[in-house]
């Protein structure tokens, strides 16, 4: 019954959130009174750059770490960080349908926004804006230069009219339909590309095990010392990488074959320990939330 998370003062117990803070002031104004009252907060992570890109002091992070008894992370560890894993689980109904599609893309860029880059690392520093878009013609460039007949290019939703201009560059680049279920289109490429740090989609393309690159410049984000470790693994397999590495590793990809290198005993094994230390990957994640939950109710 709902009385057993109750305390006598008709106060939960404790108090778990992803995003309630920051989209609902009522629900804020509940929580401040009754984090006064002495019941605790846990926030979950809700997104990607959590725990793996610096500077940390700017943003959502900081201050949910800050105001909430524990945060509740994807998997990573660190200070006054409770290690469980995304609560973001793929469906098996997406994992078979991803078996089943047909390959329709060469290969397919996952973009962002880049006022979404720049509020993320950057806060004020709204000149990172440029170096974002440089940095998206310049992985396009070296795409096209390896000899890719068709990029496919799929832009933040909402925000397509910011990717026109790489339109520009090449009448081989093609937007996709951001209407379309992001899972079914990563499913049907043969390489997914992400081009900035902290892409959840990153995440989903791993767990479907799509060949998948994430490819970063660390002049507009860097990966964390606390996630050094973990990201070297993934830098090992080729699976990430800063773009002054790109194209050297991309030409190695190619001549290996996509299929090949993404299924080699090196690039699967280091994958597995990258994916189980920053995503909890292969960990019983249900019975580490159920352990949780009822440590404290």
């Amino acid at each position: 019954t709902a009385s057993r998370y109750l305390k006598k003062d008709g106060l939960p117990k404790a108090i778990i959130t992803c995003q309630g803070l920051t989209y609902n002031y009522l629900f804020s104004f509940w929580v401040a009174e009754s984090r006064i009252k002495g019941t605790p907060l846990y926030i979950a992570q809700h997104g990607g750059v959590y725990g793996e890109c610096e500077p940390n002091g700017i943003g959502e992070e900081y201050l949910e770490r800050k105001i909430s008894d524990s945060f509740l992370s994807w998997g990573w560890s660190d200070k006054n960080v409770i290690a469980l894993d995304s609560m973001k689980r793929l469906s098996i109904a997406a994992s078979i349908i991803s078996r089943m599609k047909p390959k329709k893309y060469d290969i397919l860029i996952i973009t962002t926004h880049a006022s979404l880059v720049v509020s993320s690392y950057f806060g004020m520093y709204g000149y990172k804006l440029f170096d974002y878009y440089a940095h998206q013609e310049r992985v396009i460039k070296i795409l096209l230069e390896a000899g890719f007949n068709k990029i496919y290019l799929r832009a933040y939703p909402g925000k397509e009219a910011a990717a026109i201009k790489l339109l520009a560059l090449n009448e081989r680049i093609e937007l996709v339909d951001t209407k379309q279920n992001i899972l079914l289109q990563m499913s049907r490429s043969k390489l997914v590309l992400f081009d900035y740090l902290g892409a959840s989609s990153f995440i989903d393309s791993l767990r479907l095990n799509i060949p998948s690159l994430l490819v970063y410049d660390d002049n507009i984000s860097q990966i964390r010392k606390s996630a050094r470790e973990n990201y070297e693994l993934a830098e090992e397999a080729k699976i990430v990488m800063n773009i002054s590495k790109f194209k050297r590793n991309l030409i190695d990809i190619k001549q290996q074959g996509i299929s090949v290198w993404w299924h080699s005993e090196p690039c699967l094994s280091l994958k597995m320990a990258f994916t189980k230390k920053q995503y909890g990957f292969g960990e019983k994640y249900l019975k580490k939330w159920r352990n949780f939950l009822e440590s404290i109710s």
